[in-house]
């Protein structure tokens, strides 16, 4: 099952999937996730900032708070509070490789495709972890393992335009 990013950009349409996954389980789905609305774009707008040197307020630390905060207050409304700790983890480590990514394109002062394709990747690994937390609620019956996709998925060196290697 694949959902696109307005179909996780709030609690209430999170909330949504994880109905109609519910509805599917006797199927046994895979669920598949897009960044959440209008995350990639942010993404990429934090990227250009970097490489044009612009860490500081109000470019690329501001639109990484932004993330930040949007992405804590969604978890939180879907997440059952007894699964905060380990939602905060998840953001957190991504939240750190995606600092740490938007950190070495200030360095470098410069925006490469690969690096583009990396910083835009964490939208859907932070939606993702998100989603997985949601379905995974105790006493509801949907065992909702999260798999970092970039340890199962391969694709070729077309940068913005990758294709997987099967």
């Amino acid at each position: 099952m694949k959902f696109g990013g307005s179909s996780v950009d709030s609690p209430e349409s999170i909330e949504r999937v994880v109905g109609i996954v519910r509805s599917q389980l006797a199927r046994r789905p895979v669920v598949v996730v897009s960044a959440m609305a209008k995350t990639t774009r942010r993404l990429l707008r934090c990227a250009d900032a970097a490489a044009a040197g612009d860490l500081d307020m109000p470019k690329a630390y501001a639109i990484l708070n932004e993330l930040r905060e949007f992405h804590e207050q969604v978890g939180h409304a879907v997440v059952e509070p007894d699964g905060h700790a380990v939602l905060e983890a998840m953001l957190e480590r991504y939240l750190g490789e995606l600092t740490a990514q938007i950190e070495a394109i200030a360095a470098a002062g410069r925006l490469s495709a690969q690096a583009a394709d990396a910083v835009a990747s964490f939208g859907e690994l932070l939606s993702s972890a998100i989603l997985s937390l949601a379905l995974d609620r105790p006493g509801e019956g949907i065992e909702a393992p999260w798999i970092d996709c970039r340890q199962v998925l391969i694709t070729d060196d077309s940068f913005n335009r990758a294709k997987p290697i099967y």
